[in-house]
């Protein structure tokens, strides 16, 4: 499938027709460092380098993946990485370390994939097809006169936007149908004790995710009575006698499950 859809997009970089591609940007190198080091204060040896790879990346990932906090770390990465979009432009896939990537296997499902699948079949109707296996790349170019070339730059630009747009949708409609279905999972366990492991440190609480997947706030009021100081590099909560930190192992009690808004809260026992 992977090269099926990098096959497809190379044609087309080298056909130079409008077209939609899937583009995953390099991430900013400070906001992967700065994850780097939050990963290293869990206990990852890590090696800084001056060029933020896939294959970088990838060994990090594959140096940890048998400790306790991968889970966490790995997370951390992912939101540190920068969100696959379509463009009309190649750009590349820093994922997938590739230089040309397209999303062309499944039209039937994913606008993206339909609107390239018409820009082929307007390029194959321009090449008689007893002649098309045997006829090269540059020579389909020098066949190919799209008349509406200028409504087809337009409709890949506007097809470009919506699909990113509607994916962006898509991915917060399914985080919040998840999180109803993990409140009203645990609206009749309220009072109960849960252990849990923490997830995301705030300076309005902590985040606690337990064995079952569920995740929900700590606020500030619900942890010891104390006062805390919160340290937004290293992502510690502290105070004279406590400290909250990433991949900490706590007791909880559920104090609430809102099914409307799908959220959970808990109290540090």
């Amino acid at each position: 499938m992977v090269l099926a859809n990098e096959v497809v997009a190379q044609a087309f970089v080298k056909l130079d027709l409008p077209f939609v591609y899937r583009v995953h940007h390099e991430p900013i190198k400070t906001k992967i460092d700065e994850v780097l080091r939050i990963i290293e204060t869990l206990g990852a040896k890590i090696k800084f380098s001056k060029n933020i790879t896939p294959k970088y990346v990838q060994q990090i990932l594959k140096s940890i993946e048998t400790e306790d906090y991968y889970t966490i770390a790995s997370k951390l990465i992912l939101r540190a990485l920068e969100k696959a979009i379509y463009l009309p432009e190649c750009e590349g896939h820093f994922g997938l370390a590739l230089e040309n990537y397209c999303h062309f296997t499944s039209p039937i499902r994913r606008y993206p994939d339909l609107t390239i699948h018409r820009i082929i079949k307007e390029t194959l109707s321009k090449i008689e097809a007893k002649t098309i296996k045997k006829t090269s790349l540059n020579q389909i170019k020098s066949k190919i006169k799209l008349e509406n070339i200028f409504e087809l730059e337009e409709f890949v630009y506007d097809a470009s936007n919506r699909s990113s747009e509607r994916e962006r949708m898509a991915d917060e409609s399914e985080r919040k149908v998840d999180d109803i279905y993990k409140a009203m999972l645990m609206k009749d366990r309220v009072g109960e004790s849960f252990s849990g492991i923490v997830t995301g440190v705030t300076n309005f609480g902590v985040f606690v995710e337990l064995k079952n997947s569920v995740e929900g706030l700590v606020k500030l009021e619900n942890l010891p009575e104390d006062s805390y100081n919160y340290d937004e590099k290293k992502m510690v909560l502290t105070s004279k006698a406590r400290k909250f930190y990433l991949g900490m192992q706590v007791e909880v009690q559920l104090l609430a499950a809102n099914v409307i808004q799908g959220k959970i809260e808990f109290k540090i026992i």
